[in-house]
């Protein structure tokens, strides 16, 4: 084969892998926090590889009138104290075309005033383990940037 055709072929392959592939910009260098939809509506969320849930904060459930349902019977355990959530009905997070929407609810309001204090933004809510594997997110804080691997 010609030497031309070869990197033409190789130049291709990188692009459509490249394009696979979303990176998104951290809005802080103090914590991973990204810009995203909810159901239309710009917001920003937390991004927490430790937490086994994805929340949104009641704030941010009435302010976008989404609905709630049952409470989660088993509750969520902080180290101190049993809080018990709530499940959010139709809730769709986008984040540069890629779509989750399993969320529940619960009283973070201590976390989102000590993030809003430390980074002048206001999260309305923490993107958790489940949708960080679903969407294939590598987290690079050093660099900055969230790939997400549709």
């Amino acid at each position: 084969m010609d030497r031309r055709l070869i990197i033409i072929i190789m130049l291709l392959w990188c692009f459509l892998i490249a394009k696979a592939q979303n990176y998104i910009a951290l809005e802080s260098s103090e914590r991973p926090i990204v810009k995203v939809n909810i159901n239309g509506s710009e917001a920003y969320m937390l991004i927490d590889t430790g937490s086994s849930i994805n929340i949104l904060t009641m704030k941010a459930v009435k302010a976008h009138r989404l609905r709630i349902r049952t409470i989660y019977a088993g509750g969520v355990y902080s180290a101190t104290t049993e809080m018990h959530a709530i499940h959010v009905d139709k809730a769709k997070i986008d984040i540069r075309g890629a779509l989750f929407y399993q969320f529940l609810t619960i009283d973070i309001s201590l976390i989102t005033k000590n993030i809003f204090e430390e980074t002048g933004i206001e999260i309305s809510g923490i993107i958790g383990t489940p949708a960080i594997i679903s969407l294939g997110m590598v987290v690079d804080l050093k660099r900055g940037i969230i790939t997400i691997n549709k």
